[in-house]
């Protein structure tokens, strides 16, 4: 599915009130041999998304989310991207047993808008050897003072010393 920046396509209910999260399931992509070319994509008033075992290489953006419901993003491979690879503001979110390998800004996971909660982000391969260096490659208040951040806690430790194995594509 292929949109612009001007003409998203939109995942969304219709012909309902759409106040609220959780109206329908959102979309699943699964199967060892599964694709999905989504760009330019809004999906919109959907309950929690999950985000598992894929490969995410060669992109300007990997995952953006910008909800109020839960993300859980795991087993995948994040490489080769040009600005951070994942970006969030509003949504709880885990990210667990991912690895991340280098972007053109080395940035894995930039921070923005206004939430509170933790994140957790521990069991990660950052693609470096220490708690401090994984550290460097997340974005937010403390790192960038022009950003809106104010509540976000994230906590990633312990972190995997080596790549995860059952990370898509392995």
């Amino acid at each position: 599915m292929n949109g612009d920046e001007n003409n998203p396509v939109i995942f969304t209910m219709d012909g309902m009130d759409r106040g609220a999260a959780g109206l329908w399931d959102g979309i699943k992509i699964s199967g060892t041999h599964a694709k999905a070319n989504l760009n330019f994509a809004k999906i919109e008033y959907n309950s929690d998304v999950q985000i598992q075992k894929n490969l995410f290489d060669g992109n300007e953006y990997d995952v953006t989310t910008y909800q109020n419901g839960k993300t859980k993003i795991e087993k995948n491979t994040f490489g080769g991207t040009k600005n951070p690879q994942i970006s969030m503001a509003y949504s709880i979110v885990t990210i667990n047993r991912n690895n991340f390998f280098n972007t053109l800004q080395d940035i894995a996971l930039y921070l923005s808008g206004r939430a509170s909660g933790d994140i957790d982000a521990k069991n990660n391969y950052w693609g470096v050897a220490s708690v401090k260096a994984a550290q460097r490659r997340i974005q937010d208040k403390r790192v960038d003072s022009n950003n809106n951040t104010t509540n976000y806690k994230v906590n990633i430790e312990p972190i995997a010393l080596q790549e995860f194995t059952d990370a898509y594509p392995y």
